[in-house]
């Protein structure tokens, strides 16, 4: 008998304490002081860039973006074997963002359409080598200028 509970016991905590970011359930924080993988999340030095697709051009956080037009979102300077997704939210037409009702995308960069109106988007990023701690961005802002997207 308490071997069933041991086993049940280390499932619960196999299934709150991940260390990879893709593992993170829809309703886990992105956050630094998230517990992940027996640690908390610690803040990254590593930033979330917006590029404009088109001219390839980083774009600073807090910039107002063209409406209507695309973008790339990424973590900066990643290394090989880093394992990591992206958040956004907002009022933008998030593309390739395939998790969690389509705010993250997971282990690989995410694009998305400008919205219009003076509508912000927000986007947060969290990295992680294997199982070592989990490493949170800063959040990266934009705001849409212009008329918005036409369906």
């Amino acid at each position: 008998m308490p071997s069933i509970i041991l086993a049940a016991l280390f499932s619960a905590l196999a299934s709150t304490a991940s260390g990879n970011p893709d593992d993170v359930r829809c309703s886990d924080a992105i956050r630094v002081g998230q517990y992940w993988m027996r640690k908390r999340s610690e803040p990254s030095e590593r930033v979330i860039q917006i590029v404009d697709e088109k001219a390839f051009e980083l774009v600073p956080c807090g910039s107002e973006v063209e409406a209507g037009k695309k973008y790339k979102v990424r973590i900066s300077n990643l290394r090989p074997g880093d394992r990591f997704l992206i958040e956004g939210s907002g009022a933008a037409a998030l593309e390739t963002f395939d998790a969690c009702g389509g705010a993250r995308s997971y282990s690989r960069d995410a694009h998305f359409v400008a919205p219009g109106g003076g509508a912000a988007v927000e986007f947060v990023g969290a990295h992680a080598n294997g199982y070592e701690t989990v490493y949170v961005t800063e959040r990266c802002a934009v705001t849409g200028r212009g008329a918005g997207p036409t369906a």
